[in-house]
């Protein structure tokens, strides 16, 4: 029987070793400045209606999609909002839009967050 050699797990430790190298620079370690983040709204909290909702998840969305973060599940969102509401399903409506407005300012956070990190995943 063969016995396992140390040159594999040489080469692993080496690649993990190699990964963690300090290029000597001194990184700024204050935490990065928060994102303000939308108030959440409840259907018995938010006093605009569906239709002023739903227009506005569609801006927030046009935004996302211009920055080249827009999610998928925002325009799901919208469109059965605008079912629900057509088919006069109020709560149920405003809850859709909501989500598709909660969805459509976090995809332009996430745009906003990686627009620097990217640079954090590249070694130095």
């Amino acid at each position: 029987m063969k016995k396992p050699g140390i040159f594999l797990p040489t080469i692993v430790a080496l690649l993990l070793v190699s990964g963690c190298n300090d290029s000597g620079q001194v990184k700024d370690n204050t935490p990065p400045q928060a994102l303000s983040e939308p108030a959440l709204q409840t259907p018995a909290t938010d006093k605009r209606t569906t239709s002023e909702i739903i227009a506005n998840a569609k801006t927030l969305h046009l935004q996302a999609r211009q920055l080249g973060h827009a999610w998928s599940t925002t325009q799901d969102h919208i469109t059965e909002a605008e079912k629900l509401l057509a088919a006069k399903d109020m709560v149920s409506a405003q809850v859709s839009a909501l989500r598709a407005e909660l969805s459509a300012s976090a995809s332009i956070a996430q745009s906003h967050s990686e627009q620097n990190a990217w640079q954090d995943r590249f070694p130095k």
